[in-house]
């Protein structure tokens, strides 16, 4: 024990030892001492009020290190019970393991030879003499291993389209498979060496899984071309743990898109030319089913994602989850086709926990409908950054620094409804943050929801900070519940809907509406990418769960609410525990514990005493009384892991 002038006390080993737990004593009269908690994680701290076990110091508890924080993927069941739109099947799942039968690839140096069987002990050199044989026996489930190397692939001249279901492609375990076309480091330069895999046809259970793929024009092309409406699509596939980078054009035309995945155009005109959005999805003939791009990152490209063809339904049942693209600073172009993730007639879609940026064009575009996005950050996106149109949602997702262009950050084209809850749009210095079209009159909409006693519109628990101009939105039929508007007063807050809204003042008199606030949010730092609000922040707290579905994570994957409410914005303030404090009083001794397994928080001093005894997290800022002082000789504590 160290006694510090007989008003602080800490317990723990000495400074000399590894720290589990970290005290900071700062004392303005003083040089600044580190003194270290390695066990117990408390102090105690004396100022001579007095006073039984209900009370507790005045100690504001402050979280640190947030911007570091890895994001953990909620479980799918709980992503799903925060939408509106999407339930339980809606979404795949993926459930094929790898078969037991095996092929092998190893390059020459460890013993490859096309000439040799594909066992264990003996296996191909090339992918291309392993995908041979595989269609030759598609009867079989197979699973292809390739062992640690860089692997040419197509260098041999046959037809390496995948012809069968049941097959699993990986590397071995903790062993890392690159796969690069055989005219590296040259451009491709036919169809054939563009794409590394291509998938077209009925059928089933098809994984890719832990691959690196290097100087291909597109990594992945899908599809089930059908001549009728009766020929059964290609079902089951999944794209996972993946990196794709050093992208190349055919024969270096800059005009031809490199992407990720893209889909077989089907030209079959199902739905006639010139169709806005394709009817009846919910009967439609998909020529994909169950797709699932799970854990991948993928490093400058022009298209992230293109599931194309206007005229014809795509897929049923998509999700896209942990898909990370990160482009190089783009010029302002306003190009047509380089979308980070686009999506044409399709239903039931999942985008969650995916990072976009630096996009020419927009960031998600989604021409389907049932769209969820949860927990994305786009940022740089030159035109639209999310894009939905019919029955919609943005969950605990942000937008920032993005629509350079006049036109709005976030587009609801064709009618909704939509909703936005715990989500952020911020730092858009051009055109509306939000452009929420189709009139009044649009009550049902073929194949969607009967918008009839639905209110189209809902804004929740968010952010709109820092942006040019505020909302368009052609309708009345709308409630904004808690959201936070930072946004200039030269404008409606709401316009287009007659009457407009002028103020946040206003808005909460509408009906449905209430608990909005016109404050800067304060948050930590969102140029660094740490939208966590700042100790005092009027989002702190300040959600409302009336009549709303709330997700029960944040941005970060972490319990939602953790203080008395749930904070307005992306990102929970009081999570996770190292905010949690007991702080308990013994006459003129309060002790103040928390977990050694903290994150990091910082304790400052203030000036009241407040009672009974509870989590100082659980009590914001604007609701602490001032009393007495408290007369330990410091200002201020820090302690972090």
């Amino acid at each position: 024990m160290a006694d510090l002038d007989g008003h602080l006390r800490y317990f723990g080993h000495e400074a000399s030892n590894p720290p589990i737990g970290r005290l900071i004593w700062n004392d303005k009269s003083r040089p600044h001492e580190n003194l270290r908690l390695r066990d117990l994680g408390s102090l105690t701290v004396q100022d001579n009020l007095g006073g039984s076990d209900s009370d507790t110091v005045a100690i504001k508890v402050i979280p640190i290190g947030f911007a570091k924080i890895q994001r953990t993927i909620p479980p799918l069941p709980a992503i799903m019970a925060a939408s509106t739109i999407l339930t339980n099947g809606d979404i795949t799942e993926d459930h094929f393991p790898p078969p037991t039968n095996a092929l092998f690839v190893a390059v020459a140096e460890q013993g490859g030879s096309d000439a040799n069987p594909g066992t264990f002990l003996q296996p191909f050199e090339h992918l291309d003499a392993a995908i041979d044989y595989a269609n030759a026996h598609a009867e079989t489930p197979l699973t292809i291993y390739l062992r640690g190397g860089v692997h040419y692939y197509k260098s041999q001249l046959l037809d390496s389209q995948i012809d069968r279901g049941n097959l699993y492609i990986t590397a071995c375990d903790n062993q890392v498979a690159t796969i690069r076309p055989s005219s590296w480091p040259g451009n491709p330069t036919d169809w054939f060496s563009e794409y590394a895999f291509s998938v077209v046809g009925p059928y089933s259970n098809i994984t890719f899984a832990n691959l690196v793929f290097e100087g291909w024009e597109v990594i992945f092309h899908l599809g089930a071309p059908w001549a009728s409406t009766q020929d059964p699509p290609l079902r089951n596939v999944t794209l996972k743990n993946i990196v794709a980078r050093d992208f190349r054009h055919r024969d270096a035309d800059t005009n031809a898109f490199r992407a990720f995945l893209d889909t077989e155009p089907l030209d079959n005109d199902v739905y006639g030319e010139g169709k806005v959005i394709f009817d009846q999805p919910r009967t439609a003939h998909y020529q994909i089913e169950n797709l699932l791009v799970s854990n991948v990152c993928v490093l400058d490209v022009d298209l992230g994602i293109n599931i194309g063809d206007e005229n014809d339904a795509n897929v049923k049942g998509l999700r896209i989850s942990g898909f990370d693209l990160h482009n190089l600073p783009r010029q302002i172009t306003d190009s047509n086709g380089t979308d980070g993730i686009g999506i044409v007639n399709s239903y039931k879609i999942l985008i969650d926990n995916c990072t976009i940026e630096n996009i020419e064009n927009d960031g998600i575009d989604t021409k389907c409908y049932d769209v969820s996005v949860v927990n994305c950050l786009v940022k740089a996106a030159v035109r639209n950054v999310v894009k939905l149109w019919r029955n919609g949602e943005l969950i605990s997702s942000i937008i920032d620094g993005s629509t350079w262009i006049d036109d709005g950050a976030l587009v609801v084209q064709a009618g909704g409804p939509f909703r936005i809850v715990h989500s952020a749009i911020i730092a858009k210095s051009n055109g509306y943050a939000a452009t929420l079209n189709c009139a009044n009159q649009d009550t049902q909409l073929s194949g969607c929801s009967n918008l009839v006693g639905v209110t189209r519109y809902q804004l929740v628990n968010s952010i709109f900070s820092d942006v040019a101009n505020p909302f368009y939105i052609e309708t009345t039929n709308y409630f904004s519940r808690a959201c936070l508007y930072d946004m200039p007063q030269a404008y409606a807050l709401f316009s287009g809907g007659i009457p407009d809204v002028g103020t946040v003042d206003e808005l909460n008199l509408m009906d449905g509406s209430f608990g909005n606030l016109a404050n800067p949010p304060v948050l930590a730092n969102p140029a660094g990418d740490d939208f966590t609000s700042a100790e005092g922040s009027p989002c702190i707290d300040a959600g409302t769960t009336s009549g709303v579905l709330l997700p029960v994570f944040d941005f970060y994957g972490r319990p939602r609410v953790g203080g008395q409410a749930p904070d307005i914005g992306p990102v929970e303030f009081n999570v996770p525990g190292a905010a949690r404090l007991a702080i308990i009083r013994s006459g003129n001794t309060i002790t103040i514990s928390w977990p050694l397994t903290a994150n990091g928080f910082v304790l400052e001093q203030t000036d009241s005493i407040i009672g009974p005894a509870v989590s100082w997290a659980a009590i914001p800022p604007w609701m602490r009384p001032r009393g007495l002082p408290v007369t330990a000789l410091m200002d201020s504590l820090k302690a972090g892991a």
